[in-house]
């Protein structure tokens, strides 16, 4: 072989490594649940977690402390070195508080609860990205819906604030967005928000995005739209569209049906493939872990994937704010616990580390150690301690 056959050769070799890497990524997310933020709450000390309350509320400085100790995780390594940074954060819903009607009217200025709402979720976007001098400030945060993000109500569905919701982090989202075009296939960036916009109001919550340096997507659905099948007049769920600034009752079936016929389109176009990643606020399951296919139908999107020929590798999702892992017809189902207290939880959040195929290959769970100790103690006597597994 002459030395200029060998140099092509070495040179097609070398290029089919380069493309094997740039698919061969793994890497890791930060994940955040249920962060039930106040704005209003005002106090300088911790929540107290040892009542009976259901669902305590995070104020300002227990999440910052919070949101610094998972930046300094997400960058350093048991022995305090510098590691690579994650390659997304997701935030699995319910950014604020129960009840963020009442607490808005008392505690703001005259503001209408949307702009109650979008405020506080700019606080806590602005807080993840200004921790530790800007550690983690270009790092995409990937936003779910909860039942509590609405401007009408709890468990109520608004299409007109999701895009606004989603626009506090529209900017690193874009570049991302996948979507399937006229001619039916995927395409990779949105170039305005008004697309985005348009997409995720057709959906009703439900956007794909390709995971940076991948060749991955992780899709996220707003499963608020599963809590109740059948909707009555004690019913929790309604779901809700507004038409000439009135709100006009429209059947929850609807909106679940643009937000199948969205999934299947992009299952089509991908090959028939599933997302490899899913991101929802409520599992498929009940807060015991109980499989879906053994509880209402409302609960059960999973079947959004029967006609794939792959299933997605993971389906993370909060509400509960219980940690659980279980299997639910073939499909690995992560159900992460909260930031927030709640009766009998412990507060956590989640690195997860992802192969190259998207399988979740580690899951790093760090939980508040010393939560007995600083109930209702004054934020600037305690630290906040939280051990890793």
């Amino acid at each position: 072989m002459t030395i200029s056959s060998l140099t092509k050769v070495l040179a097609v070799f070398f290029l089919s490594l380069v493309s094997i890497c740039s698919y061969a990524h793994s890497g890791r997310f930060l994940v955040l649940s249920d962060i039930h933020y106040n704005k209003y709450d005002t106090s300088s000390s911790y929540p107290d977690g040892s009542g009976n309350d259901e669902h305590t509320d995070s104020n300002l400085l227990y999440l910052s402390q919070v949101i610094g100790s998972a930046v300094y995780t997400s960058t350093h390594d048991s022995n305090g070195n510098n590691i690579d940074k994650p390659d997304f954060i997701l935030i699995n819903g319910d950014f604020v508080a129960h009840h963020y009607d009442t607490k808005c009217s008392n505690g703001s200025s005259g503001l209408s609860l949307k702009s109650c709402l979008l405020e506080s979720i700019e606080d806590i976007s602005s807080i993840i990205k200004s921790t530790a001098n800007g550690a983690l400030k270009d790092i995409p945060i990937f936003p779910v819906l909860g039942n509590n993000d609405s401007d009408i109500g709890n468990y109520v569905v608004s299409k007109s604030i999701i895009d606004n919701i989603y626009g506090v982090f529209l900017g690193s989202i874009l570049p991302n967005i996948a979507y399937v075009n006229d001619n039916g296939k995927i395409e990779i960036g949105l170039s305005d928000g008004e697309k985005f916009k348009k997409l995720v109001q057709e959906t009703n919550g439900a956007y794909t995005v390709k995971i940076p340096d991948t060749n991955l997507y992780l899709m996220v659905l707003n499963t608020v739209l599963y809590a109740n099948k059948d909707c009555s007049e004690n019913c929790a769920l309604q779901c809700y569209e507004k038409i000439n600034n009135n709100l006009s009752s429209v059947n929850c079936d609807k909106f679940r049906g643009e937000q199948q016929d969205y999934v299947q389109d992009f299952i089509i176009a991908n090959s028939n493939k599933s997302p490899e990643i899913v991101a929802t606020h409520i599992a498929p399951s009940n807060n015991l872990g109980m499989r879906s296919d053994l509880l209402s139908d409302s609960f059960n999107y999973l079947y959004f994937f029967d006609s794939s020929t792959t299933k997605p590798k993971a389906i993370i999702s909060g509400h509960w704010h219980y940690h659980n892992n279980f299997l639910i017809n073939d499909v690995n189902v992560y159900d992460v616990g909260s930031i927030t207290y709640r009766k009998g939880v412990v507060p956590e959040y989640n690195l997860f580390t992802y192969g190259e195929y998207g399988d979740i290959t580690k899951i790093k769970t760090c939980k508040l150690t010393n939560q007995n100790s600083i109930n209702n103690k004054p934020l600037s006597s305690v630290t906040t301690d939280f051990s890793c597994n």
